[in-house]
């Protein structure tokens, strides 16, 4: 099975924000680690900075990889908690943790063994201290947790020769697996020829009880 850095289709945000570093710079899939070059996020300096990457799905994270920042202070991530789950209560960091990052050297990058950890949200904090939070690339590698009924569904999709896109594939799921909500985003609702178009301007909007599930 192909692992992707699922990350790169995610929707990003963070605590606060220093400068023009904005938390969409930590997936845009390059490992620049000079803040200067706009290739990292940062938050302010502030206590407890956090940073989320929602996966738009639930996914089986197997590992998190970071990119630590090169150009100055690269102690600052220090202590930082990986949290991993379907939860945003308390933005997301009261998820299970990942793992703790007690170091990783200027310009680095360290990759982090999560286990296949189930969520939706992948969140960075550094606890109790008032510290910047950069991270110049976030890397989340895992598979949707429903990968089994996708290879189904596109087994019947050559069956019947139907021309169906990714997101199809999981509306699809959303009415034989009853799980009855999904967030899509405005993007994939216009790649889609079965997702009907939402009644207002949020990013993404869910499916809860198109399919008289949920």
């Amino acid at each position: 099975m192909q692992i992707d850095n699922v990350a790169l289709r995610g929707v990003a945000t963070q605590s606060s924000l220093w400068s023009n570093d904005v938390a969409q710079l930590a997936i845009d899939g390059n490992r620049d680690a000079n803040l200067a070059d706009r290739s990292c996020s940062s938050t302010s300096e502030e206590t407890n900075p956090w940073w989320r990457v929602d996966l738009l799905g639930r996914y089986s994270v197997t590992a998190v990889t970071v990119t630590n920042r090169e150009d100055c202070c690269p102690t600052r991530i220090d202590g930082a908690e990986i949290h991993i789950g379907n939860s945003l209560d308390n933005n997301g960091i009261d998820n299970p943790r990942c793992a703790v990052i007690s170091n990783i050297p200027a310009g680095q990058t360290y990759t982090f063994q999560c286990n296949e950890m189930e969520g939706r949200y992948v969140v960075l904090v550094i606890p109790g201290q008032a510290q910047y939070l950069t991270l110049c690339e976030v890397e989340v590698y895992g598979y949707l947790v429903m990968t089994q009924q996708v290879v189904r569904l596109k087994l019947a999709q050559k069956d019947q020769n139907m021309n169906l896109t990714d997101v199809d594939l999981q509306v699809a799921i959303l009415q034989q697996g009853g799980i009855g909500a999904f967030c899509f985003t405005e993007r994939q609702v216009a790649q889609s020829a079965v997702i009907p178009a939402p009644n207002n301007s949020d990013d993404c909007f869910s499916l809860k009880g198109q399919f008289g599930k949920g």
